[in-house]
């Protein structure tokens, strides 16, 4: 049974050890906060063996090194409390971010069930078990964009239409009595499989609105096994920055808590982006005039929500924050409206939809979360 738990550390010390038959020298580094580190020196030149951190270097000895490596790594990490169940660094970061921020390890339901099955990390609502995040280690083939997908299959029924235009050809060769030209055979190999690269993953929920412009991320697929109308692969191999990964997970923790639907925040009040198009309603005009009114109410916001207003062309920019000051239930009517309040107005030239993709906002067609890096570029250049 895995026990990754955090556990009190001793004071900052070094622990070298010989490892792979004695051919390589690990030294480790725990330092004051508990921080573990480690380098790999090969004994026959004396210099550091570099094909451990290139993510692109294979081979059966590579491979080989790397595990007993990690073997070890993992052996000293339980006994200082610092957890390194995952192979990625990045993965291992992660981890340790959700678990500080929400309290929860992650369990490993199919440890022993099969191979590289205990790299399977589940991390759960404590109040309804609910998984929020699954931490995977697959091969990379297994994340395909949509325009792979699409790629693939065209192939496929490509390869079809060939195969069955060959065996109609011979067919015909055969009933007039010529000869059949000896089918096409795959070239032979040497027998070896092909190497396949192995990475971490983070699958995470998501609003279905918001996957187009996720898709379009560096390191952001459609989810593998499981909803790809929910769900998202992430590769955790640094292609995207910790801080971006985290706003991700804070918007599944949220979907999936009961309730679900509100961006996270330290005092539990949604952030929401909402739309505003002048051609159907002048909200610069009646702002201009008010402080107050009431809108249309987004699926999920709630009452003490925060609300930027986002009006469409010709500003095309977040022009208000306000709060909303009360989301109507169905048992009071207006079930699809909301009073909302201005609590602060931004220049149109401040946060226009150009600087708004900076932050991974390309557009903006319904109320959708307010990615708390964007947030907080507003309170700095406000205040």
């Amino acid at each position: 049974m895995r026990d990754f738990g955090f556990k009190p550390a001793a004071s900052a010390y070094t622990y070298e050890t010989d490892f792979c038959d004695g051919g390589f020298h690990a030294i480790f580094t725990v330092d004051a906060k508990d921080h573990l580190s480690g380098r790999v020196i090969e004994k026959e030149t004396g210099e550091e063996y570099l094909p451990l951190r290139i993510r692109d270097m294979t081979g059966e000895f590579v491979h080989h090194v790397r595990d007993e490596y990690r073997t070890l790594l993992k052996s000293i990490a339980m006994q200082i409390g610092t957890p390194v169940p995952f192979h990625s660094d990045q993965a291992n970061r992660i981890a340790l971010r959700i678990s500080g921020k929400y309290g929860d390890e992650p369990d490993f339901p199919w440890n022993g069930a099969a191979d590289d099955a205990g790299d399977y990390g589940v991390f759960r609502h404590r109040d309804n078990e609910k998984w929020y995040a699954l931490l995977m280690y697959t091969a990379e083939t297994n994340l395909k964009t949509e325009e792979e997908k699409a790629a693939a299959k065209r192939q496929m029924e490509e390869e079809k239409k060939r195969r069955a235009a060959e065996r109609k050809k011979r067919e015909e060769l055969k009933k007039a009595g010529k000869k059949v030209p000896v089918s096409r055979r795959k070239k032979k190999t040497d027998g070896r499989p092909e190497e396949v690269r192995k990475i971490n993953i983070l699958n995470l929920k998501i609003r279905q609105e918001d996957k187009p412009d996720l898709l379009k991320e560096s390191g952001i697929y459609p989810s593998y096994h499981m909803s790809r109308k929910t769900w998202i692969s992430v590769k955790l191999d640094d292609t995207l920055p910790d801080d971006r990964i985290m706003e991700l997970a804070d918007q599944s923790y949220i979907l999936t808590g009961r309730g679900g639907n509100k961006h996270p925040r330290a005092d539990s009040r949604g952030v929401w982006i909402v739309p505003a198009n002048p051609k159907y309603y002048d909200i610069v005009t009646v702002f201009s005039n008010t402080d107050e009114t009431i809108w249309k109410q987004g699926k999920g916001i709630a009452t003490g929500d925060i609300v930027y207003m986002y009006v469409a062309a010709p500003y095309s920019a977040i022009l208000y924050r306000c709060t909303v000051t009360q989301a109507y239930s169905a048992t009071e009517g207006n079930r699809n409206l909301m009073d909302i309040h201005i609590d602060e107005r931004y220049d149109k030239n401040f946060c226009t939809l150009e600087k708004m993709k900076e932050f991974h906002v390309t557009t903006v067609r319904g109320p959708r979360f307010m990615p708390e890096a964007l947030e907080r570029f507003i309170q700095e250049g406000k205040n």
